[in-house]
């Protein structure tokens, strides 16, 4: 006899099986406590050589991941595997055609002292015929929104979450010495595949260097005290690195408020009525996922310069911040101008406020 409708709604299972699928996904993907690290995670790069300091000694503060991430890192996973596979069986033809090598190789990069400083793995490498050594290959699985925009490796460090994965291919690349990688980038359709070339990028990887150093030493410093601590010897000092001066970055730390609490200020806002200022803003924050396009370029011109030396502000239905940062410039008199560079070192000259970026957020409709 056919079920009648308040038979089917009564036997309704979407909740429970929604609860069941939870339940599923926290035993499969469940984590380990985190305990306090002898070295920086690649993956972990941060704006705040603070934060990567504290992640070393307490990593416990970060909040346990919910059942929605855990679903999302599995399905990462599963479409890394996918992919590998896939380049596997594609590699023969390709032009000049490669093998797959490698899957989740570790690697160890060293700071200036030879202590082991930042360590990660990378999901496998591409074996080129014909040539010498073998390109890494990190695959990456995030939300579409995230990576639409995406059109070169350095579009990557725009923004806070991609860098981390940038990051994390140009380790790989300093300790094993390879100058060239691709960063691979999950996505509805064909994956983006981004060209890599490590001395394009070695001021930002060494500068992650010198600062997961400084984060090593403050873990040292607090190793030491907690022996110290166990002879009876107590309040040993532990040399943090600085506060970070950007609020923002704050705003996103699972220290902030726990174990960091830095002396914030904060910007007052200031609000454009300018009826141009507010139709173009709003425009360039709607293309904000096409800057290939010639509009975008001429909107981007013109935010940049109608917000310069803004820190925060409202301009119609999107939010604005911006941010200084150093510029290095080489202020070399006229006469010596015609030398050779060697002669520039003693000129060079940094303004600290010399750069100036600008964010627009469509915060409403």
């Amino acid at each position: 006899m056919p079920l009648s409708e308040a038979d089917i709604v009564k036997d309704s299972f979407a909740e429970a099986l929604t609860k069941a699928y939870e339940t599923f996904i926290e035993k499969e993907e469940a984590r380990e406590p985190m305990k306090e690290r002898r070295y920086v995670y690649a993956s972990s790069w941060s704006a705040c050589t603070r934060q990567i300091a504290l992640d070393l000694i307490f990593p416990e503060t970060k909040p346990q991941f919910s059942a929605d991430t855990l679903a999302n890192f599995r399905r990462g996973k599963d479409r890394a595997r996918d992919i590998k596979a896939d380049m596997t069986r594609m590699g023969r033809e390709c032009n000049p055609p490669f093998d797959v090598v490698g899957a989740e190789e570790r690697f160890e990069l060293r700071d200036k002292k030879s202590r082991v400083c930042i360590v990660g793995k990378v999901d496998f490498r591409l074996k080129f015929e014909g040539r010498k050594g073998s390109a890494p290959v990190e695959t990456k699985s995030y939300h579409p929104n995230m990576t639409q925009g995406v059109n070169s490796f350095e579009d990557m460090f725009r923004n806070r979450w991609l860098r981390k994965g940038a990051f994390q291919l140009l380790a790989y690349m300093l300790a094993t010495n390879e100058p060239l990688g691709y960063m691979l980038l999950d996505r509805p359709g064909i994956p983006k595949i981004l060209e890599v070339r490590l001395f394009e990028w070695l001021d930002r990887i060494e500068d992650f260097l010198q600062r997961a150093e400084k984060a090593m030493d403050t873990l040292h410093d607090h190793l030491h005290a907690k022996q110290a601590e166990s002879t009876g010897i107590h309040d040993l000092p532990v040399q943090m690195p600085p506060f970070i001066e950007d609020p923002s970055e704050c705003r996103v730390c699972s220290h902030f408020g726990v174990t960091c609490n830095p002396p914030l200020s904060y910007p007052g806002t200031r609000i454009f009525t300018d009826e141009e200022a507010i139709l173009k803003t709003e425009r360039f924050a709607t293309l904000d996922a096409m800057p290939e396009i010639e509009e975008h370029q001429a909107l981007e011109k013109y935010v940049k310069k109608t917000f310069r030396g803004v820190l925060s502000a409202i301009c119609g239905k999107c939010s604005v911040t911006g941010k200084w940062q150093k510029n290095t410039v080489y202020d070399i008199p006229i006469d010596v101008a015609a030398q050779i560079d060697a002669l520039k070192e003693p000129y060079k000259k940094t303004i600290e406020q010399g750069k100036f970026f600008v964010a627009v957020t469509k915060v409403s409709e």
